[in-house]
């Protein structure tokens, strides 16, 4: 317990000195903190929201993808294709080809979600810049424990510096956490239950000697909540079309949370134009073969787990009534509930100032989290999985056959993948490898060595390639921007000369065909506000040919324009001139005011009335100006003779003052000699 106390103090004295941008990328969302002087902030986007859309709209007429807030709001009211660019997904509905590699679509992805980082001045800045913001400011990715070291050499292609934290080590840093925050007390064993909207991951960490959190196990099961909203669709019916259908879905979902809560719920389905009335154990039974494969690891790890072990669950997936109950019922009732993404950024943080300790007195001792077969000749011979585990970070001899390729293959989910595949040389009989492990975030295998023989990592992918072409889309991207703003640009002045036309226009001055020049220009705004996609040569031809059309009436317009201008200059004017009359206290500051008011009140927008306007208040200004001048001329003559009076009176009081005192001198003297004589 000692031990626990001087780690938690020198864990959060190391924490004050750090700073790091912690980015999780789920599949639905994405969270960022903005970690600093041992304080955790979850950073809101430019439109305020905390989580943002984690997948891309593609709309393949337009050949434009849509980002972020935007994206999630247009999915289902158009017909586009949905991409996760980080998972290498596509959910296709628009029959057509994607030309880019999913590598620069994420790239173009977190270089077009903003963050604001400084509310009082509006400060937006991309996730891209935020991640390369300054050196105390590391950058680090939460990703999923599925993901193999070429996934994150993808992502390294885009952020070179950023650096990796897997779920299930995340898992154990939860729980590190909670332990040192006292949420918890130390245990021997402890189960991190995450019900994640996408998939459900099981992490196992063990205590040893106090000092050591093991991670035992990793499982990762494909239970999602779309996978239960499809079955509970399946109750309710279905709905023909891509955009009913994808409404249609979200009603199911908010049945679905309806029923954690209430055992039967009747519901206005709007694409079947029909209640609906489901219970929750019809529910129940339709999710019964999905709910196996979780059930299936609860019972694997139930009959290895310690009664004194400590169960969290994390994640919305586990409020569903069924998988509450099915966790309680293997592993019993659940100790902890965490929730919240503050909390996982508090924990990513720990784990953070972990790594950065040069000799931490608690460490997590990792694992690889997925099975791994090593393939040689064409023959997978099992290496790495739960009964067999190796320790990271050691070195390990291999017997290998002669060969020239040596390739890891890790079974995610029954898909083999490839972890890491190497080209062997030299190699004339079968001995053994020197092998040193890794975690998956570094690599996997830090090194390989085989007597007398040459070994070279071979890439799965064109870097070079993709490099190119993530240059080359940025490169568009920034064309297309510069070109989209000219089009708003010239859409909005085009806009406001219509508006302001017809405001002109309609202000009661004399013009020929107004009624007809009205209903055109009525046209032209309808039509504008109608294009949505219109490109620049098409709003500059309209443009244009508006002006020609109209030139004499728009010059009327513009000189009317200038008139205005000339007004607010000289009301300008005419306000300052009051105001120093006023301070003056000339009585005749009212008069001028209620004259000028007249004006405004009997004057007209018609030509001739506005020059004879602006004549009469130039007088008036011009009047109301030299009275001032006068008035400022006669107190200052007044000043003058002032001070000319005092200077006056000043002068005969010391001529008065000398007078008597040399009438005074002059009779001391004169009195001296006769009492001399005396």
């Amino acid at each position: 317990m000692v031990r626990l106390l001087i780690f938690t103090i020198v864990i959060t004295l190391l924490a004050c000195c750090q700073g790091a941008v912690i980015v999780d990328f789920g599949h639905e969302h994405i969270s960022v903190a903005w970690y600093s002087n041992n304080r955790v902030d979850i950073l809101n986007d430019s439109h305020g929201n905390r989580n943002v859309y984690s997948k891309i709209a593609y709309r393949c007429k337009h050949q434009d993808l849509i980002y972020g807030q935007q994206a999630q709001s247009i999915i289902g009211n158009q017909l586009i294709n949905t991409i996760s660019p980080l998972y290498n997904e596509m959910e296709q509905i628009e029959n057509c080809t994607i030309q880019q590699d999913f590598t620069s679509l994420l790239a173009l992805q977190i270089d077009n979600l903003f963050y604001k980082l400084d509310n009082e001045n509006n400060t937006r800045i991309s996730l891209t810049d935020l991640l390369s913001l300054d050196s105390r400011h590391s950058s680090y990715f939460i990703i999923p424990s599925t993901f193999t070291p070429y996934d994150i050499e993808r992502i390294r292609l885009i952020l070179p510096e950023v650096q990796f934290i897997t779920k299930h080590k995340l898992h154990a840093g939860m729980i590190l956490d909670a332990v040192l925050k006292k949420v918890i007390d130390i245990k021997d064993e402890y189960v991190m239950i995450d019900c994640g909207a996408h998939e459900t991951a099981i992490t196992k960490v063990k205590m040893i000697n106090g000092t050591q959190f093991s991670i035992v196990s990793s499982n990762v099961i494909p239970l999602s909540i779309h996978q239960l909203n499809k079955k509970l669709a399946g109750l309710v019916g279905s709905v023909r079309g891509v955009s009913e259908n994808h409404n249609f879905m979200n009603q199911i979902n908010e049945l679905r949370v309806k029923l954690s809560s209430n055992q039967e719920i009747t519901m206005f389905i709007e694409e079947l134009e029909k209640n609906v009335t489901i219970t929750r154990d019809q529910f129940n039974s339709v999710i019964v073969d999905e709910l196996k494969p979780l059930e299936n690891v609860l019972n694997n790890i139930k009959s290895e787990l310690n009664e004194n072990a400590t169960i969290f669950v994390i994640g919305g997936l586990s409020y569903t009534p069924r998988v509450k109950e099915l966790i309680e019922q293997t592993v019993g009732n659940y100790s902890i509930r965490l929730s919240g993404d503050q909390y996982l950024m508090e924990s990513a943080k720990t784990l953070i100032t972990l790594d950065n300790m040069l000799d931490s007195p608690m460490n997590i001792i990792d694992i690889i989290p997925y099975p791994i077969n090593i393939k040689i000749n064409e023959q997978e011979i099992p290496f790495i999985n739960n009964e067999h585990q190796v320790t990271l970070d050691q070195v390990y001899n291999i017997p290998l056959s002669k060969t020239n390729k040596l390739e890891f293959v890790a079974d995610i989910d029954g898909t083999k993948r490839s972890v890491r595949i190497y080209s062997i040389e030299k190699m004339e009989k079968d001995t053994n490898a020197t092998i040193y492990f890794s975690s998956i975030e570094k690599g996997f295998v830090s090194s390989i060595q085989i007597e007398n023989s040459t070994i070279q990592l071979i890439p799965i992918f064109n870097s070079s390639a993709i490099k190119e072409e993530i240059k080359e889309q940025r490169e568009k991207e920034q064309t297309k921007r510069e070109s989209e703003a000219a089009i708003i640009a010239k859409r909005q002045e085009y806009e406001m000369l219509l508006n302001d036309f017809k405001r002109y226009i309609t202000s009661g001055i004399d013009i020929e065909n107004l009624e007809s020049i009205f209903v055109d220009v009525e046209r032209r705004i309808v039509w504008l506000e109608d294009q949505l996609d219109l490109n620049l040569e098409d709003i500059e031809k309209e443009y244009n040919e508006f002006k020609t059309k109209y030139e004499k009436e728009l010059a009327l317009y513009f000189d009317f324009q200038m008139f205005n201008l000339r007004m607010e200059t000289m009301g300008t004017k005419i306000f300052k001139v009051i105001e120093e009359m006023r301070l003056l206290r000339m009585n005749q500051a009212q008069e001028y005011a209620k004259k000028i008011n007249d004006a405004v009140q009997h004057t007209s927008n018609r030509k001739s009335d506005r020059e004879s306007f602006e004549a009469s208040i130039s007088k008036l200004y011009d009047e109301m100006t030299n009275k001032v001048h006068k008035k400022k001329r006669s107190i200052t003559l007044r000043g003058y003779w002032q001070i000319f009076g005092y200077v006056m009176v000043a002068i005969f009081v010391i001529l008065i003052l000398y007078l008597s005192f040399f009438k005074s001198k002059k009779s001391t003297v004169t009195k001296r000699p006769h009492i001399k004589h005396h």
